[in-house]
C-alpha cells in the first residue's frame, strides 16, 4: 500500500478488539509482510468475517453505488443517454450495458458458475434501443444477482482460483 511518499505495509497488532491489520513503515522485508499479509487475511476473511465483507459490500451496491448511478441518469432523458460525441465515443447507456456485462461475468459467471452468455461487442456497438427505466432494471438485475452469488460463496472462496475472461484470478480479485 502507498502512503503518501512512505510505503506502509499490513502486519498484525494487538488491539482491545483482537488482532487486527494495521499500517506501519518499512520494517519488514517484502516477502515478510506478504506471508502476515496472507496469514492475517485468511484468519480475517474466513467464516464469519467473509460474511461480513458480503454485507458491507452488498451495503454499498445497494446504498451507495447503485442509488448514485440511479440519480445521474435521472437527470437525463434517452436521447442523452445515448448521446455520443463522435463514433468512437461510448455513451452513457453503452457505459451502462458494459458495467451490467462485467459485473455479470466476473461475479455470476465467474465466481458463480452461471454460464457466461455476454456479447461485449454488442455493448458498445448498441446505438439505444433502452430507455432509462430499462437500463436502470438490467443494471440493478445484474447486481443483485451478483450479490446473490457472492452470499453463495464458501468461506475459502477469496483464495480460491477461478477463470474469468482469460485470466485466473483469486476469488477476492474477481470481486
Amino acid at each position: 500500500l502507498l502512503h503518501g511518499k512512505g510505503i506502509f505495509r499490513l502486519r498484525p497488532a494487538h488491539h482491545k478488539n483482537g488482532n487486527i491489520p494495521v499500517l506501519f513503515d518499512n520494517t519488514i522485508p517484502p516477502v515478510g509482510w506478504q506471508i502476515l499479509f496472507r496469514n492475517t487475511f485468511r484468519h480475517r476473511v474466513a467464516g464469519m468475517r467473509f460474511s461480513i465483507f458480503l454485507a458491507k459490500f452488498r451495503h454499498l451496491f445497494s446504498a451507495d453505488f447503485f442509488p448514485k448511478i440511479r440519480s445521474c441518469l435521472a437527470l437525463l432523458d434517452d436521447a442523452e443517454i445515448w448521446w455520443r460525441s463522435n463514433q468512437h465515443s461510448n455513451s452513457i447507456g453503452n457505459l451502462i450495458l458494459h458495467l451490467s456485462g462485467n459485473v455479470r461475468q466476473w461475479s455470476v459467471s465467474g465466481l458463480g458458475g452461471a454460464t457466461d452468455e455476454r456479447l461485449r461487442d454488442t455493448e458498445f456497438k448498441a446505438r439505444g434501443g433502452m430507455t432509462q427505466s430499462e437500463l436502470l432494471q438490467q443494471l440493478e438485475a445484474t447486481l443483485e444477482e451478483a450479490v446473490t452469488t457472492l452470499q453463495s460463496l464458501e468461506p475459502d472462496s477469496p483464495e480460491r482460483t477461478f477463470q474469468v475472461q482469460a485470466y485466473e484470478v483469486t476469488g477476492l480479485q474477481a470481486i
